[in-house]
């Protein structure tokens, strides 16, 4: 469930300068803002900043094995959407 969370504060990131989402059940907080060629994230409240590119990309390559884990090797298929959740946004990049 952390991975959608992770996904939909990226996506909003990328498409509006910033997202942000607390963790269910958790008062945690999680937070992106787009600078330029760097992201900007804030986990509980500390914050570091990191190379867009490489933050996106492992991003991208981490949640993709996680979801293709779920749903090819434990036949999972409730998480296909998620999986091409991440599919699509890496096209797009």
């Amino acid at each position: 469930m952390l991975w959608a969370f992770i996904f939909n504060t990226l996506e909003k990131c990328l498409e509006s300068g910033e997202g942000k989402c607390l963790f269910p059940g958790q008062p945690v907080e999680i937070a992106m803002k787009d600078k330029g060629t760097n992201i900007q994230i804030q986990f509980d409240h500390q914050t570091v900043t990191v190379d867009k590119k490489l933050v996106v990309k492992e991003l991208l390559i981490h949640g993709k094995l996680f979801y293709e884990t779920l749903v090819k090797d434990l036949n999972l298929t409730a998480y296909k959407y998620d999986l091409n959740r991440v599919n699509r946004l890496a096209s797009v990049l």
